[in-house]
């Protein structure tokens, strides 16, 4: 909807609005942190799922994991066919708002714990990454739960607080991602002032 893109935005615009009025294109470099954490606020939410839609991808990866479980299943486009049910992946399922959500996320954790080049890319494809899977993982169990006619578990799980579950599974799993680079990238931090300290610079005499 184009009313829900520009709620998402319209922090970020009147931010870079105001930042324009008040110091002009050359002084945005000065406010860049915090046009920074209201990008990735709204932005990746507003702009990502009109652009790109894995649902195909989403129907292929929880096929593949009900065949590793070892359940006879098949699939058809969008369709799962798991003994003598059947679900359909839709768009609300392909998992990108997840992904959506975990990119914003890795975009304030960038913007306050500082990484290199190297780091930055692995939490944003950790984000990616652990959404699609966690995500993978729900759709091949809904599979399961029709399979089973059991309609009230898979209603729980669909749309009930068991839905909530799997958000918090990715949030933790997320955080611990970032808690590991993040403590990493202290390490190095630290063992290069110690090899700084150990080998101070002589000043020549003139």
């Amino acid at each position: 909807m184009p009313s829900e893109v520009f709620l998402l935005l319209s922090p970020f615009l009147a931010a870079l609005g105001l930042a324009l009025l008040a110091s002009g294109f050359c002084g945005l470099g000065q406010y860049y942190k915090e046009l920074t954490v209201l990008f990735f606020l709204g932005t990746p939410q507003a702009l990502i799922p009109p652009l790109i839609d894995t649902t195909a991808i989403t129907a292929k990866f929880a096929t593949l994991v009900l065949w590793y479980s070892g359940f006879t299943v098949s699939r058809d486009g969008l369709n799962i066919y798991l003994g003598s049910g059947a679900v359909e992946v839709y768009p609300g399922c392909s998992g990108i708002e997840g992904v959506t959500y975990l990119l914003s996320l890795a975009g304030l954790f960038l913007v306050m714990f500082p990484m290199n080049w190297y780091r930055q890319f692995l939490i944003l494809w950790g984000a990616v990454t652990i959404a699609f899977v966690v995500n993978g993982i729900r759709v091949a169990l809904m599979a399961h739960l029709v399979a089973t006619s059991d309609i009230e578990v898979f209603q729980y799980w669909h749309k009930g607080n068991g839905s909530m579950i799997f958000s918090m599974i990715s949030v933790l799993l997320f955080s611990a991602c970032c808690w590991a680079l993040n403590r990493q990238e202290n390490a190095a931090e630290q063992d290069l002032e110690q090899e700084d300290d150990a080998n101070p610079l002589e000043l020549q005499e003139p």
